[in-house]
């Protein structure tokens, strides 16, 4: 039980850190990567209650989410690599 709700939550992460990898990729086409990230932060506060959410806590979120992502992403490039 404990290892799904687990499960559960780095696959949201994960899923989180993919759009905003995915966003991040289509902002970056057209504007400089300070101007793309703020442009993705602006997106994801936009979408969330104000009420709930603080821009710390989103911040804190985004971060986890990108650091959940990336790690999966270097764990699969790595697999490729050794087998």
């Amino acid at each position: 039980m404990q290892n799904e709700k687990l499960h559960k939550v780095l696959e949201s992460y994960y899923f989180l850190g993919e759009e905003l990898e995915k966003r991040l990729y289509h902002y970056k086409k057209f504007l400089n990567e300070l101007n793309a990230k703020l442009k993705v932060s602006k997106e994801v506060r936009d979408q969330l209650p104000k009420e709930i959410f603080t821009d710390d806590s989103i911040r804190i979120k985004t971060k986890i989410a990108r650091k959940i992502f990336d790690f999966f992403v270097r764990l699969r490039t790595n697999r490729t690599f050794t087998e």
